[in-house]
Order: structure tokens, then sequence, then C-alpha cells
């Protein structure tokens, strides 16, 4: 399958539901955060409403205190009005003065222990407020007490007292307006901070501030004017009002913080998907690349057995139809024959040999090698095919070599390989150098050419089965994949590594390095 169409199906099936479902939930965490926004500003707007209609309560009781007390105060005389006002005025400490005056203002009973204000001041404001008092009147007649509330004028400005105005019944048809002077501030603190207290609990912050003040005349905790969240005007005193906010932090700033850790989830997932993606993604193209791999396997294993068995087959041919008339002609196709067999051989068993390491069923014959033996021996059986291609091979082995612990076949395949490959990748300069040494505690075996070379992203690869370079004279050469991933599975086995050094178009050096026997570190560390 053709990775764009790969591509295309991780698109449609995982990215594009994963960005269409990040989209979603976004948006239903805004929206789950407004509505919640908005329910939890209406639960302290019925706190708000609560705190009001206790004040407003309040007042009311006292209105119906006095309306009882006054019906049951027969006959009504002044005196006995006034027995009763000052009565009321005894128990409700939070009114300063009261007064009941007929429906038409024209006669007054005025009870005031102090000296303010005056029966002239209050008869003034309310000559000033008629509409007020009428409407007040109005409806009480359709049955519902209206209380009204403004403030008392001073001549120093200040306007700590309340006027409020009702109608009580008093059994008269037309009823009787009462007016009640209120200080704010008692009412405030010993009225209302209870119940602020009560509803404030733990979870909230409530305030009464004036409404040009960012003193607070009263809170339930400490707190200024710009902390408010919400507020309303007291219903009594409307030049106050009521303030609340969340106790500690605030509710949008845990809204948002709630949002942002919601966000980062989705995200956090969203890159897991990414990172899923890329994964099948890298997965899939390795397969893809895998199954191409083998096809060119395939393809080359066939060249690389077709090519000696046709030569096997028309030297065999010539043989057997006496073609070859002399001695030395039969000697040389016998040669031949040998060699392409012995190609053969060595083809077959690179394919033995890999499948029985990737099952782990290979089995290695350690013992004490010598490692200049074993090159020697392997260049001597190869002479003739480096000869053929025109190789004079320069030998640089280290005398007196310590002898290693290994399988001398594998070593001797290990080295069959890297000469394979240098003899197949040189095509212009015929140089071929095997050296011997010790390195870092380690014996090195190196195979050194001055062919095509390998470009430096392909070091790593060109070690996985089945890989070629794909590019130039590299690209052009036949062959399995399978040598170097071989020798690299034969070097793991002995504890050892192979390393590679190359440059493009300059050659490259391969090395073989095999662990020292352990007496031999020891016999190092002693020196």
């Amino acid at each position: 399958m053709p990775l764009k169409k790969i591509v295309f199906i991780l698109l449609v099936i995982i990215l594009l539901p994963a960005l269409f479902y990040t989209g979603y939930e976004i948006n239903s965490l805004s929206t789950t955060e407004k509505l919640s926004a908005e329910i939890y500003s209406r639960q302290m707007d019925a706190i708000l409403f609560s705190v009001n209609q206790y004040a407003w309560d309040n007042v009311n009781s006292w209105a119906s205190k006095l309306d009882v007390a006054l019906i049951e105060s027969q006959p009504n005389t002044g005196s006995d009005i006034r027995g009763v006002l000052l009565s009321f005025l005894e128990a409700n400490r939070g009114v300063s003065a009261v007064f009941i005056s007929d429906s038409a203002m024209n006669r007054f009973t005025f009870v005031n222990p102090t000296t303010e204000p005056t029966q002239g001041e209050l008869v003034a404001e309310l000559k000033n407020s008629e509409a007020v008092v009428r409407r007040v009147q109005r409806m009480k007649r359709v049955g519902y007490r209206k209380i009204e509330s403004f403030t008392l004028p001073r001549p120093t400005g200040e306007s700590a007292e309340k006027l409020v105005l009702m109608f009580v019944s008093n059994g008269r048809e037309r009823g009787q307006l009462v007016g009640l002077v209120v200080d704010t501030g008692f009412f405030i603190q010993q009225v209302l901070a209870p119940k602020l207290q009560e509803v404030a609990g733990q979870e909230f912050i409530l305030a009464i501030f004036q409404q040009s003040g960012s003193q607070p005349v009263y809170s339930t905790a400490l707190v200024q004017a710009s902390e408010i969240k919400q507020k309303r005007t007291v219903w009594l005193f409307p030049d106050h009002f009521l303030g609340i906010r969340a106790q500690g932090e605030t509710f949008e700033n845990l809204a948002r913080g709630r949002f942002y850790r919601s966000l980062l989830l989705i995200v956090l997932l969203d890159i897991l998907l990414l990172v899923g993606a890329w994964v099948v993604y890298r997965n899939v193209r390795r397969e893809v690349e895998l199954a191409r791999l083998k096809s060119d396997f395939v393809s080359n294993v066939s060249h690389e057995l077709k090519t000696p068995l046709s030569l096997i087959r028309m030297f065999a041919e010539t043989l057997e139809l006496g073609r070859a008339r002399s001695e030395v002609k039969k000697k040389e196709y016998y040669r031949i024959i040998g060699q392409e067999t012995e190609r053969l051989t060595h083809l077959v068993n690179n394919l033995l040999n890999f499948s029985r390491m990737e099952a782990g069923k290979k089995q290695f014959q350690f013992q004490s090698v010598d490692v200049n033996a074993v090159i020697k021996k392997v260049l001597e059986n190869y002479e003739f095919h480096l000869n053929e291609h025109g190789f004079d091979v320069l030998l640089q082995l280290t005398k007196n070599l310590p002898k290693i612990h290994a399988d001398e076949e594998a070593v001797s395949e290990a080295l069959l390989n890297l000469l394979d490959n240098a003899i197949k990748y040189s095509h212009a300069e015929k140089y071929l150098a095997v050296s011997t040494g010790v390195h870092n505690r380690m014996i090195s075996l190196d195979v050194e050419d001055h062919g095509s070379g390998i470009a430096a992203e392909h070091h790593q690869k060109i070690f996985e089965k089945f890989y070629r370079v794909f590019s130039g004279l590299v690209h052009n050469t036949k062959g399995s994949g399978l040598g170097l991933t071989l020798v690299k599975h034969i070097m793991q086995a002995h504890g050892g590594d192979i390393k590679v050094s190359s440059l493009l178009g300059k050659g490259s050096r391969f090395r073989l390095l095999f662990p020292l026997p352990r007496d031999n570190k020891d016999r190092e560390d002693r020196n």
C-alpha cells in the first residue's frame, strides 16, 4: 500500500476525529463554565435577595406590631397612642423616633426621645414627599403594605438616619400613616449583621457599603469594594449596597483554573493520539519498507543464484559435449565450476545462517582461535577470486596477537562477507587492506577498501536485514542485503562489535572488535 494512502487513512481515522473531538470538548468546556458561572451568579443573587428580604421583613414586622398594638389601644386617645409608641421605641432600639398621622397628614402624634429630628422637620419632609406618601396609601388600599424609605437631610451633610413610611390599618378604613426614623448603623450592626454571618458561612464574604465609600460599614471578613463580585442596593437604605464574593479563591479563578486543567488534559490526549498515529505510521512505513526490501532481496538473491548456476551449466554442457579439446581448457572449466559452486555455497550458507540466527537456533563452537591464522586461511582460499578481480591484498598483521575465544568458521564467514563487499563496491581503484591489532583492550580486524564508500546517514542502517543503499554505484551492484547483518549477528554472539568508517566516493573501513580472553585481560591489568 502506498505511503500516501496510509497517511490519508491515518488522517481520516485518527487525526480528524481527534480534532473534531477537541473542538467539541473545548466548546463544551466553555459552555459548561458559562453555565456554572451563571448558576453561581444566581446563587449569589439569591443570597443577596434573601438578606434584603430579611431586612424588609424586619421592618414589616414592626409595622404589624404597631398595627396590632394600635388596634388594641381603645379608645384611641392621644395619650393611649403615645403610650403605644413609647412602648414600641423601648422594644426596638433601632428606631430612634416614631410618629403617626392621619391620611391627610393634618394630625400628628410624634414620639422622639432625642431632640433630632424635630416634628417640624419631619412634617416638612413629608410635605416635600407627598407623592411618595400617596403611593404608599394607594398600595395599602389594594391590600399590599408598601414600605418607602428615604434619607433625612442634615445640616452637617450627614445622613445616618432613614425615614421609613408605611400605612397601618388601625381598624380604620383609610388607615394611618406611620413613620419610623431608623438608625442605619444600629440596624446594620444589630439586625443585619447576625443574618449576614449566618448566610456567609465558610463559603462567602458579605459586606454592606455606602454607595460612595470603599470601606465597608459592616463585613463578615476583610474585603474592599473593588473585590466585590456582585452587589445589590439595600432596599431599605438606597444609599447603601450589599456586596458578596467567594471566600478565598474567587469562583472565576476556580472556573478558569478548571477550564485550563481540562484543556490541558485534552491537549495531552491529542498529543498521545498524535504520537500513537506517528508510531503507527512509522511501523507501517517500516513494514512497507521491509516488504520492499524483501522483494528486492528475492530479486537480488535470484540474480545471485542465477549467475553462478548459468556458468556452471554452460561449462558443464561444454565439457559434456566434448568441446574442450585440451586438458588445459578442461582444467580451467573445472576450476570455474568449482569457484562458482563455492560462490553458491557461500550464498546458501549466508541464507541458512541468517535463518538460524533469526530463529535463535544458530550454534557456535567456541574455542581458542588465532585471528591471523584465520585471515591467512581465508585469503588463501579466496586468492583466485581476488586475483580474478584484480585485487592484491595488503596484509598488516600484528605479531604475537593474543588468541580469542571464538567460532573459527563464524569468524571466517564474517571476514568473507567483508571481503566480498569490498570487491563488489570497488570499481575504479582495486585496493584492499587487511590488518589486525589491539585497541582499547579489544582484538581488532580491519578490512579497508578504496571503493564507492557509504554516506554517513546510512552507516547504521546498512546492518539492518535486507537494507541496501539505493544510490550511485551501490544501487547498481547486486547483493542479498544480508552480509553485514550476518556479520553484526556474529560479532554480537562473540560479545564484540563492528564499526564502520566511510566517506562517499573515498572508500570504507570495517573493523571487527573481539573481546580479549579473561587471562589476557588479567595480565594487562597486572602490567
